[in-house]
């Protein structure tokens, strides 16, 4: 019955109370608030979810979500920064935590993201997404440098062949990009 309520719109502390503690059904339970815009609870649900299982990355991610839809960015990067560390830092991850960085106009943060990701220790893919991350932000000389670097992968040479073009055409040089 709780979750047929649920689906029928009436959203209330009771009902998550009465959900097991078991941070699947908590975090499923904070998903269908969340589609319905049910923020306040979906933010009960899904803190409840984390708490009984803090390595549970889809949780931090949807309660980052519902945080900054609450218009508490901060909070909202702190969950996304710990899902992020928690998971080993995938690229993904780091996109989405460079996005909400620079919403906030943490702009020293997301430079320091963005140049952790490019990093040498970093797996080609990774740096060839930080390449593409670096020319949507109109840095296409830093993106045209990784893509030379990853361009010695051979299976991603065609992918950094790609962002060399973008790179060249953005700065303005189009017959190099051909």
């Amino acid at each position: 019955a709780g979750f047929a309520q649920l689906r029928q719109g009436p959203s209330d502390q009771r009902l998550i109370a009465r959900v097991p503690d078991a941070e699947e059904a908590h975090y499923r339970l904070g998903e269908l608030f969340f589609q319905q815009k049910q923020l306040a609870a979906a933010r009960v649900a899904l803190e409840r979810a984390v708490s009984l299982a803090p390595d549970h990355i889809e949780a931090r991610e949807l309660l980052a979500d519902v945080l900054r839809g609450q218009g508490e960015l901060s909070l909202a990067i702190g969950e996304l920064k710990d899902a992020f560390d928690r998971a080993g830092e995938p690229s993904d991850l780091g996109q989405r935590l460079l996005v909400f960085l620079l919403d906030a106009g943490e702009t020293r943060a997301a430079d320091e993201l963005l140049t952790s990701l490019a990093g040498e220790h970093r797996p080609p893919r990774v740096r060839l997404d930080a390449g593409y991350l670096y020319l949507s932000l109109g840095q296409a000389e830093r993106a045209r440098e990784l893509a030379r670097l990853v361009g010695a992968s051979p299976r991603l040479r065609d992918d950094a062949t790609l962002l060399e073009a973008e790179s060249l055409a953005r700065q303005g040089q189009q017959e190099a990009a051909l």
